[in-house]
């Protein structure tokens, strides 16, 4: 399972497993993961291993306890962030199904009157409309609580500056995981231009430029100009 970070998939994960382990919890159940895997397998099934990705080898080690066991529904594993490369790492093909969890709908969170079915958009003649639902300054209130499902049921102000430190949290302290990480404040304007031109096309050209990069533009041949 994954998504961002804070989407639901612990929590979703939680109510259909039966034990887990955390491995974002301590360095010491790290270590103990990549010596010792086996141990951290253990555990009545479905078992949820969390944040999976920061030990790459267990990716290897349940995939050949699952060939071991025979068995269907061992193991949840979830995470935020994309594991690293592994040359080694098994596609996991007939043994994992991947699943994506995203942010709540206004639908599963009771704000929308459902009267369209997206389905419907696709069926020819189909008579598609409705009355009633949230107004233009609600759908506002909307866009800036998003769809964190903690943050459902918060004020606006609470929700506003919960998704500002995530924000922050994303140019500040998870590109630092990067083999080469960009500058903070690049990444925040980053995020700004990229916040503005949402539901546009926007050329690379257009983004440097809101976002203040001192920039070379060069002739990427057939695939038109790079930003660099």
């Amino acid at each position: 399972m994954k998504g961002v970070r804070y989407c639901g998939k612990t929590t979703t994960a939680m109510r259909h497993a039966v034990s887990f382990v955390r491995l974002d919890e301590s360095e010491q159940i790290r270590e103990q993961a990549m010596l010792a895997p086996q141990i951290i397998l253990q555990g009545d099934t479905p078992r949820l291993i969390d944040e999976w990705q920061l030990v790459p080898g267990i990716w290897n080690a349940v995939r050949a306890e699952i060939d071991r066991r025979s068995g269907k529904g061992q193991f949840i594993l979830t995470g935020s962030a994309s594991p690293s490369e592994d040359i080694s790492a098994h596609t996991g093909a007939g043994r994992f199904a991947r699943l994506t969890l995203r942010t709540m709908s206004l639908a599963e969170s009771q704000e929308s009157i459902k009267a369209v079915n997206f389905n419907d958009l696709f069926v020819n003649n189909m008579q598609i409309g409705g009355l009633g639902g949230i107004e233009i300054e609600d759908y506002a209130r909307l866009i800036v609580r998003g769809g964190m499902p903690a943050l459902i049921n918060e004020t606006p102000e609470i929700a506003q500056d919960a998704m500002i430190d995530y924000v922050e949290n994303i140019a500040y302290v998870d590109m630092r995981t990067l083999p080469a990480p960009p500058t903070p404040e690049r990444i925040a304007a980053l995020i700004r231009s990229l916040s503005r031109n949402i539901s546009t096309e926007s050329s690379l050209e257009k983004l440097a430029a809101e976002t203040g990069f001192n920039r070379k533009v060069a002739n990427g041949g057939k695939h038109g100009k790079k930003v660099s």
